[in-house]
């Protein structure tokens, strides 16, 4: 796929505001909306959008199954270190969880600055702490 050159755009969060785009990312350059400005580039692409009009109030379970259909790694990074605590095989389930909790927790940055409000950051905090737990614990016992 190719990338837009670099220009102000309509920022794909707020069409009211223009956001620099680099060529390769979106910047935290803003300005007011200009007449003139371009469309976003990635206004009608965008490989994130799936929930309905912004207006449209999601259920709790609409909510649950957006952040796991945007942030899957996120998710099973945190279904990894709550198997951890059962079963830690070598360490190896809650080093995965970290690993997958942490690539989980950039993807839900990423989301929120697209202006998605569930992203699953905070299924991603959870895999990571309880991860990083477990793997000390491991450590420790090991070391007995």
């Amino acid at each position: 796929m190719t990338m837009p050159p670099p220009n102000w755009y309509t920022d794909p969060a707020d069409a009211r505001v223009q956001r620099w785009w680099s060529g390769q990312d979106w910047t935290e350059h803003t300005r007011a909306a200009a007449p003139t400005g371009l469309p976003s580039p990635f206004a009608a692409a965008d490989p994130y959008s799936i929930a309905g009009p912004a207006s449209t109030p999601l259920k709790a379970a609409d909510r649950d199954r957006q952040a796991r259909q945007l942030n899957g790694v996120g998710y099973a990074g945190a279904v990894l270190a709550i198997i951890s605590l059962l079963f830690n095989f070598f360490g190896l389930l809650s080093v995965l969880a970290i690993i997958l909790s942490s690539v989980g927790l950039s993807k839900a940055l990423k989301l929120r600055a697209l202006g998605h409000r569930v992203t699953g950051r905070g299924w991603c905090i959870a895999g990571l702490v309880i991860g990083i737990v477990e793997t000390l614990e491991y450590l420790v016992n090991w070391l007995r």
